[in-house]
């Protein structure tokens, strides 16, 4: 079951909706500056020591990562005065590797019907990013999930109601994409009916993991 927030900051009365939207605004202003700090700050530590190399990157993605995950925390236990269940810890590793499994056999699906139909071509490469790569899929997996999924679907939904809620999420997700090398709007429209996995995840299990395994995956 979701836990949408109903103390502190969302307390029912007067305006909630008005304080939803703003409590929205505050989390993901400080969720996008929490990362981007402490990942260039683990940066210009390592840094100091050696030429920065692209495992260097990955160890600032988990920094950072690790320190919104703490700051969401933090900021909802002081803010709506509730305990954090979105992000309990016991779930978590089960949660991870479901969420994980379902965008792993999504997305091998997609491209075998783009092959069977003949629109990729599925040849070898070599690999020589590795760590680029897991640094690109942690930090869309928690950064995206968290900001999409905990604090503007689960905010929208206090303040104006799961429908108008999902269809706003969903096209904020889309359109975030269009600036990404050789998007589309086609691309993004995928990406909105797309992001009905992510946030039936999220509603199955009421926790973040799952969502955030799929989406990185």
């Amino acid at each position: 079951m979701v836990t949408l927030g109903s103390t502190g900051v969302l307390s029912a009365g007067k305006w909630r909706w008005l304080r939803s939207l703003a409590w929205l605004t505050l989390l993901c202003v400080g969720i996008v500056i929490a990362f981007n700090a402490v990942a260039k700050g683990v940066l210009w530590v390592l840094a100091l020591s050696h030429t920065t190399s692209n495992t260097d990157k990955l160890l600032a993605a988990v920094a950072g990562s690790v320190a919104i995950l703490i700051s969401y925390g933090a900021a909802v236990r002081r803010g709506e005065r509730r305990t954090v269940v979105e992000l309990a810890l016991r779930p978590a590793p089960v949660e991870l590797a479901v969420g994980m499994m379902v965008g792993g056999v999504a997305i091998a699906a997609i491209i075998a019907l783009q092959w069977l139909a003949g629109w990729v071509v599925i040849e070898p490469r070599s690999i020589n990013a590795v760590a680029l790569a897991l640094r690109d899929s942690m930090r869309s997996g928690i950064l995206e999930e968290l900001v999409l999924r905990l604090v503007i679907f689960r905010l929208l939904w206090r303040a104006v109601g799961i429908w108008p809620a999902l269809i706003i999420a969903a096209t904020i997700f889309g359109l975030l994409h269009l600036a990404n090398p050789d998007s589309s709007w086609f691309a993004a429209l995928c990406l909105i009916a797309g992001e009905g996995i992510g946030i039936a995840l999220y509603l199955i299990t009421g926790r973040i993991w799952a969502s955030i395994g799929m989406h990185a995956a």
